[in-house]
This record gives C-alpha cells, structure tokens and sequence, in this order.
C-alpha cells in the first residue's frame, strides 16, 4: 500500500546493500539497488 514502513539497520555487504529489520519477524532484504527514504536520529519512549 505504500504506507507502511519499519526500521531496518543498513550493512555493506561484498558489493550489495543489506537491510536488516529491527524486528525479528521480517527477513532481511538484499539489493545491489535501494533508495533510503528516512534515518532515524533519536528515539522519544512514554511510559
């Protein structure tokens, strides 16, 4: 649907690109192509 997103941490990888979710319930992905569309710099928790 193109609304969703999650957290993926970013690795070189022998001459492609690895996303690795933050959740361990989703694969990892891998390209040799890929387009970052947000970085995280901060995290706000309530409790």
């Amino acid at each position: 649907d193109g609304e969703n997103a999650t957290l993926k941490r970013f690795y070189r990888e022998k001459g492609q690109v690895r996303l690795q979710p933050a959740n361990d319930d989703y694969d990892p992905i891998y390209s040799d192509n890929c387009h970052i569309k947000a970085v995280v710099i901060g995290l706000v928790r309530k409790f």
